[in-house]
């Protein structure tokens, strides 16, 4: 999540550019973050993110993994 403290415009910097939506009080922070100068901050109060449905995301039936660095309060 690069971007500007408290911006709720998340760009998709990958080859495929894919529209990200926000919903709720989803923003960016630089309050803290593990890489870059910001992150992703929600609430926990119905805030998420979204990206239309797409082949890419068909991971079959085989093993994956998927990764996130998370902070709890």
């Amino acid at each position: 999540m690069n971007g500007t403290d408290g911006s709720t415009t998340f760009t998709d910097s990958s080859s495929a550019s894919r529209t990200v939506s926000s919903t709720g009080n989803a923003a960016i922070s630089t309050d803290e973050f593990k890489f870059g100068g910001s992150s992703l901050e929600l609430d926990g109060n119905g805030d998420l993110l979204t990206i239309a449905d797409n082949n890419a995301f068909d991971f079959g039936s085989g093993d994956f993994t998927i990764e996130a660095w998370i902070k709890t309060r």
